[in-house]
């Protein structure tokens, strides 16, 4: 009875061990399950009324604050700090232009009225002592003309058309149903679009002037024609082509690196904000009518030995007029693309025979423009984080986050503006020593997975003891 009851006892203590890690282990987890404190920047965002699915440009600001090479510390949460899901845009480094269009005047097509040739007329005819009545048609009562469509033509036109709006004056409160027909010969004709009305109910009232496409239209080499019932007085008005927007490269966004923080006549170093990757370098001289060929190094920590990426010539040179407007355009070295190759620590290195004393130059960081779609979820304020180390990515693919996702169609959505970038207070760290240099979340957590091993394998080990002193003194194990 007493084995089984040191068993038991050993039993016990087993079960009391495993849950005792697992209790720390989940504190643990939980430590690390990235809470706001962790992100060094936060910005709240003015959102868009009413709004599900809302897009928003990151500011420089905080990509020069991120941690990782692909911004994969980049959060969006709500008011109750929830994350919320997100998507980068595949076009990082572009911007949407207005669609252009193109306004066309239609050409009036005219029939006669139908009730004008049943209109009779009474004429008197006296001459010679003879008088003659007839009966017909009057001056007054002539055919008159009534505009019955309007032609366009649009054979020079030789780009897709995405959409086709009507512009005039509508009469109000009134469904008019409209038909749109196209050809190249103005004998056959094929429909464009379906029936559709438009309308104008009220000046402030709702309203209709575009007439849907199905699909792109290719209009080169042929004409359209727009018509109506009979009964309806439709006015003359013209047709607008609207094409597909157009897509023009962003500006990459600028961060001045500032004062550099050491400098002597022949080099200049500064150190480089941390994590995002940077799209190019650029050097400019503060100095007029100079010219410096120069070295770019880097390195990541101190004890580190520099290493060269790249060369190029810093120069400032006099304004030369353009042949073709006349204006002087100064010259200046562009950017100098540097890929990935950056590290913490950045140093600028004159040729020998020249000198930084009297021409100092100016650094700065050009970033890939980031454009990011999140779902508008919960209750407010909505803010932007990042700055964390050692947090997994959170982001989706476009179409998981905009459902029956097609090109473009995120340019289309409301966008959110970026507030104030502020700091976030970070909590204090450990004191200098033995404990803030080793005593991180990492090694805490390895160190209670070896002691839960340990324990379960003392444990393991007694229990063991017990069960051999009992064989070899002959008792029975139960």
């Amino acid at each position: 009875m007493q084995s089984v009851a040191r068993q038991q006892t050993h039993q016990n203590a087993g079960r009391y061990a495993v849950f005792f890690v697992c209790a720390v282990l989940a504190c643990v987890w939980q430590a690390q399950a990235q809470p706001v404190s962790r992100f060094a920047l936060s910005a709240d965002l003015a959102m868009p009324a009413s709004a599900s699915v809302v897009r928003m440009s990151v500011p420089t600001e905080v990509l020069a604050g991120m941690h990782s090479l692909q911004g994969d510390d980049l959060r969006l949460v709500n008011g109750v700090d929830a994350m919320l899901p997100f998507a980068i845009t595949a076009e990082l480094g572009a911007v949407q232009a207005p669609a252009p269009t193109q306004v066309l005047r239609g050409y009036r097509i005219e029939a006669p009225a139908a009730l004008a040739q049943q209109t009779p007329s009474l004429r008197i005819i006296e001459n010679d002592g003879r008088r003659l009545v007839e009966l017909g048609a009057s001056e007054s009562a002539q055919p008159q003309q009534r505009l019955r469509g309007l032609l366009f033509d649009t054979r020079a036109v030789d780009k897709p058309v995405q959409s086709i709006e009507i512009r005039g004056e509508l009469p109000r409160n009134e469904l008019l149903q409209v038909t749109l027909m196209g050809s190249r010969d103005l004998k056959d004709w094929y429909p464009v679009a379906q029936p559709q009305p438009l309308f104008q109910f009220d000046d402030e009232g709702p309203g209709n002037s575009r007439i849907r496409l199905n699909a792109s239209l290719s209009l080169k080499g042929q004409y359209l024609r727009l018509s109506w019932a009979d009964s309806v007085q439709f006015p003359e008005v013209d047709l607008a082509l609207e094409f597909e927007a157009e897509t023009a490269a962003r500006e990459p966004d600028y961060w001045p690196l500032g004062q550099a923080v050491k400098q002597g006549d022949t080099f200049a170093e500064w150190l480089l904000p941390a994590g995002y990757a940077v799209q190019g370098l650029r050097l400019q001289s503060r100095t007029a009518n100079s010219l410096l060929p120069v070295r770019i190094l880097t390195r990541e920590r101190d004890e580190q030995p520099w290493r060269m990426v790249g060369n190029t010539v810093v120069y400032s040179l006099p304004a030369q007029a353009d042949e073709a407007n006349g204006a002087a355009q100064p010259q200046s070295n562009a950017a100098l693309a540097v890929a990935h190759a950056l590290s913490r620590q950045l140093r600028i290195e004159v040729d020998q025979g020249f000198s930084l004393a009297h021409n100092p130059i100016e650094a700065g960081l050009e970033y890939t423009p980031m454009q990011v779609v999140f779902v508008a979820s919960g209750p407010g304020p909505f803010r932007l984080l990042a700055g964390a180390d050692a947090v997994p990515p959170m982001r989706l693919p476009l179409t998981t986050v905009m459902p029956g996702y097609q090109p473009g169609m995120e340019h289309r959505l409301p966008e959110a503006q970026v507030l104030a970038v502020s700091q976030v207070v970070q909590p204090e760290a450990p004191s200098a020593g033995f404990v803030s240099r080793w005593l991180n979340q990492k090694l805490l957590l390895w160190g209670i997975l070896i002691l839960a091993v340990c324990v379960l394998a003392a444990i393991a080990l007694s229990v063991l003891r017990t069960s051999q002193a009992e064989r070899e003194s002959g008792k029975p194990r139960s």
